[in-house]
């Protein structure tokens, strides 16, 4: 059964717990019909897997600190923007110390980027390095107090044409 949360953003942590979900929580962003096994399955959409229905864009029902591990799989290109880094933030949020977040999106120079008519915005891999220590200067994060570290980071790539085009970026992150 379905946790569809208010409009005020009211925390679900106990409501997941009800259901049988230890914390810290494996959450599955933005899931979808094809949510991790054993995860907790968070998305806009009443589909089968959706455990709490809900739109990211207004945040994340959760307290902070009680994810462990997520995943936000062809997610994040769905955001302008400005929802993606508000996201970012939130995610940083929920987060425990040391937790893991595996992000997939379309690179911008594959097909798949700019074909759907529902991707608001495209990435390279360096948009995930402005969430870390080393850019702490820039402009970007001018007060910021939220950092990720990047643990990995990879590319998909595909022949279109005849070139070998990336068309993905599979990047972990894991708070600090």
């Amino acid at each position: 059964m379905a946790i569809l949360v208010s409009r005020d953003g009211s925390d679900v942590f106990d409501q997941l717990v009800a259901l049988g979900h230890k914390p810290p929580f494996r959450v599955d962003f933005g899931c979808g019909k094809l949510k991790t096994k054993g995860w907790v399955g968070m998305d806009i959409e009443n589909v089968p897997g959706v455990d709490v229905i809900w739109d990211l864009r207004l945040g994340i029902p959760l307290r902070d600190n009680c994810v462990a591990q997520g995943v936000a799989n062809q997610v994040l290109e769905h955001f302008t923007r400005q929802e993606a880094i508000a996201l970012m933030d939130e995610l940083h949020r929920v987060f425990v110390v040391g937790g893991k977040m595996r992000i997939m999106v379309p690179h911008y120079l594959g097909p798949y980027a700019h074909a759907d008519p529902g991707h608001l915005s495209t990435y390279v891999e360096g948009f995930f390095h402005y969430f870390t220590p080393a850019h702490k200067n820039t402009m970007f994060n001018a007060g910021r107090k939220r950092f990720w570290k990047v643990v990995s980071m990879n590319g998909r790539r595909e022949k279109h044409f005849d070139l070998l085009l990336p068309v993905e970026i599979d990047v972990v992150l894991e708070k600090l």
